[in-house]
């Protein structure tokens, strides 16, 4: 039996998935201690928040929030996070390109290992991505990873699918997220010193379009920015 389990996603516009996303992860539920989702939706204006009142209903250990201030990923990750009741947090996308049964995966690789963070990485060995995942985007994962690369040398840095445990979160710096990668905030402002990175098979999305868009793309030059200034701090005093 694996250690009690919160797995926070962030979602907008992602009502065609989240039926099924929660039937995956209904499946979990048998193998940890204590279990909760929870599903920050930044004020989507499909009807997602119906499908989540729905679902919430049928599932006891599924909550929901709607966040309808200044919409942003991270920020809806952090909620999140603040909100969780259990001792092991999981992040994940919500568009199934993360494959829901890979937590227990994750959740054991930190939970031996014995580190402070473990990154679901597409780019190791034994790691698996789609055929059908569009080059571009291939792309600018390895641009995005080579900007990082003076932040952290891992493989996957911005992967969207991670673990840490909540007393490592809480014991972070200040934190201020912006755009779609908590996963490097969480890294640098929680000091992690042992990170792992656990080979995935990362799947094109199940429905709907991708969010990544050049606006996206700008806030994680700023949210780089704002991490080396932080790192150039620290190592200053």
């Amino acid at each position: 039996m694996l250690p009690s389990i919160s797995i926070i996603i962030p979602t907008f516009h992602e009502a065609e998935n989240l039926p099924l996303l929660v039937e995956k992860l209904a499946l979990l539920v048998p193998h940890f201690t204590k279990f909760e989702v929870i599903i920050v939706d930044d004020n989507s204006q499909d009807n997602s928040s119906e499908i989540l009142s729905r679902l919430s209903q049928h599932y006891t250990w599924l909550r929901y929030y709607i966040r309808k201030e200044n919409p942003d990923l991270s920020l809806s990750v952090l909620r999140g996070l603040k909100q969780a009741a259990h001792e092991t947090l999981v992040v994940m996308d919500a568009d199934l390109s993360h494959d829901p049964t890979e937590v227990i995966k994750l959740v054991t690789a930190l939970t031996e290992s014995q580190a402070d963070f473990a990154l679901g990485s597409r780019f190791i060995a034994e790691s698996k991505i789609d055929e059908n995942w569009p080059f571009i985007r291939r792309c600018n994962a390895w641009v995005a990873k080579f900007l990082a690369r003076n932040l952290t040398q891992l493989n996957d840095p911005l992967s969207g699918f991670f673990c840490i445990k909540s007393e490592t979160f809480k014991s972070a710096s200040t934190l201020s997220p912006i755009g779609y990668k908590i996963a490097l905030e969480l890294m640098v402002k929680c000091h992690c010193q042992k990170i792992i990175e656990v080979p995935i098979h990362f799947h094109e999305r199940c429905k709907g379009s991708s969010k990544l868009n050049l606006k996206q793309q700008i806030n994680y030059l700023r949210h780089l920015f704002r991490l080396y200034r932080y790192q150039r701090a620290i190592k200053h005093g």
